[in-house]
């Protein structure tokens, strides 16, 4: 016989006297003070493993979603700078419900991850997870979030005042016919390379690619150095990065010749990743 789905036991809801309980047994539990010879080597040691992780983390930057920094931009928008280098900036941008900005046009790559709500540009509309690039000299038409989004922007002039005005200015000049691509969070191209980890492909130039990667809850991939940059931010779940946990809507970047830890996700996660396409990626290990 067949079961309703919707019938399905339902856990039982904890008795009164199970608070009262575990209160008592709390109160009941007496702290252990070690020896002072245990304590010291108990002290030693954590001393230790703290050095080796700091050691271990050379290199490596983590900017948490929850950390202060955020500037306001223009009405309803405001942006935290996560990595400023001349090859390009990297900011995480807020916008409120029904927020816009004008037409501009790129002087750089500029690579957009929707990290939560919508934005609207002419007849595109993209959703959380979706993957959009203009190229340099590329025009966007003005844009608009109607119900609010967080976005992860790579390449963009937001927060540097006299590219900002000038992006705006070209708007109106000729530029590049070269078109955008964007690639959604339902479009297929899901690759496997490793057990329970896939990859995704999002673009590629110059010898540089921008990747998503889909960890299974306890896949683990092994630690790897890096030729070049590499940045990355959380999507969705977490994830260890050697002993930083990274998590939705937190960034880390790698600097050249720095090594990354062991990457193990506990429950699974999703995260989008700019680097060196060779060898060294994470996606070519």
């Amino acid at each position: 016989m067949s079961q309703d789905l919707n019938s399905s036991p339902q856990p039982a809801a904890p008795r009164p006297d199970d608070a009262l309980a575990t209160g008592l047994l709390a109160d009941a539990l007496a702290p252990i003070v070690p020896a002072a010879p245990q304590a010291g080597a108990l002290r030693a040691r954590l001393l230790e493993r703290a050095a080796q992780s700091r050691a271990a983390s050379h290199g490596v930057h983590t900017v948490r979603r929850r950390d202060g920094g955020w500037q306001p931009y223009v009405k309803g928008v405001r942006y935290k700078l996560l990595r400023n280098t001349p090859d390009a900036r990297s900011l995480l941008v807020e916008f409120a419900p029904g927020a816009t900005l004008p037409a501009h046009r790129h002087a750089q790559h500029e690579e957009c991850v929707v990290l939560g709500g919508s934005l609207v540009m002419g007849d595109l509309r993209l959703g959380r997870g979706d993957y959009h690039v203009a190229p340099a000299r590329s025009r966007h038409s003005g844009l608009v979030s109607p119900d609010g989004a967080l976005i992860y922007l790579r390449g963009a002039a937001i927060g540097s005042h006299g590219s900002a005005v000038r992006e705006v200015i070209g708007a109106w000049l000729p530029g590049s016919r070269e078109h955008a691509t964007t690639v959604f969070a339902g479009d297929d191209g899901w690759r496997d390379f490793m057990p329970g980890v896939r990859e995704k492909k999002l673009w590629a130039r110059d010898g540089y690619s921008s990747r998503l990667y889909r960890f299974e809850a306890g896949a683990v991939c092994p630690g790897h150095g890096h030729a070049a940059l590499e940045e990355c931010v959380m999507l969705d779940g977490d994830a260890y990065f050697g002993d930083i946990l990274v998590c939705a809507g937190d960034y880390q970047s790698v600097d050249a010749g720095a090594v990354h830890g062991e990457v193990m996700s506990d429950g699974g996660a999703l995260f989008f990743v700019h680097g060196a396409d060779d060898a060294g990626a994470l996606g070519h290990l």
